[in-house]
């Protein structure tokens, strides 16, 4: 699998896979400079440029070092927040390139299997959690509406949520135990007690996989003080970035 790598990378026009996976618009910025709209990653408008020459992209804004620049296979590990060998999958069914030894691939072993479908039956639980409370919150749904220009059918078609620092004592109340919490990311232990991994007063966005299956979770600060999402080690594999989920099963539509 290791000649697939280069196979597909030098098969691969950055600009162009960038331009079609985010529906955004590029400009030609010099003989060697391509920029997009806005960075995919941080949000940040005229810092994300492409050097199509070294095939590499870089964030000039907020991204952090380390997490701001990269080939394609660190934009695709970003963008879907998993691993190398996944992203060298993704590229490659968006080449339609059979893997050297695809089928030999190992399978998950049944603790590893049961892991992961216990911290999917958490986000699922999660997920609607965070949007049950943003539809009763006047206050959080007035931003949406006002500031944000969404109307609900949108706020429920992609689940949009908002955090009350209560979905460890939700999820606790559903029969999850600390340790399942712990592993899915979204609680972690403090002074005895569980506590939210998303802090209160942010708005949430789960992010589905192609089969619709929550996958994985980013925030939006009204206030602008925090800027995070749930670390790439607890996101199941083939989530989506939110803007694109509606695309990600072939429709063409971005939001």
């Amino acid at each position: 699998m290791t000649d697939d790598f280069a196979l597909l990378k030098d098969r691969t026009d950055l600009a162009e896979y960038i331009r079609q996976v985010t529906g955004m618009a590029t400009t030609n910025a010099g003989a060697d400079t391509i920029n997009l709209a806005s960075c995919p990653f941080c949000g940040g408008h005229d810092c994300f440029r492409i050097t199509p020459s070294k095939q590499r992209w870089h964030c000039f804004q907020l991204c952090a070092p380390g997490d701001n620049d990269g080939d394609i296979y660190d934009f695709i590990q970003r963008l879907n927040q998993c691993d190398k060998h996944q992203a060298l999958k993704t590229l490659a069914e968006y080449h339609g390139h059979e893997l050297t030894g695809a089928k030999d691939q190992p399978k998950l072993s049944p603790e590893e299997e049961q892991q992961r479908d216990g911290r999917r039956r958490i986000f699922t639980k999660a997920a609607l959690y965070y949007h049950e409370t943003l539809m009763k919150d006047h206050r959080a749904l007035g931003y949406q509406h006002g500031k944000r220009c969404h109307a609900d059918k949108t706020l429920v078609a992609f689940m949009v949520g908002y955090t009350d620092g209560r979905l460890c004592d939700h999820l606790k109340a559903e029969g999850f135990t600390d340790e399942a919490i712990v592993a899915s990311g979204l609680g972690k232990p403090n002074d005895g007690r569980m506590q939210d991994f998303f802090c209160r007063d942010l708005f949430i966005y789960p992010h589905r996989d192609r089969h619709n299956q929550v996958a994985g979770f980013t925030i939006k600060d009204q206030r602008k003080k925090y800027k995070y999402r749930l670390p790439a080690e607890y996101w199941l594999e083939g989530g989506t970035l939110f803007f694109n989920m509606s695309a990600s099963p072939g429709r063409k539509f971005s939001l």
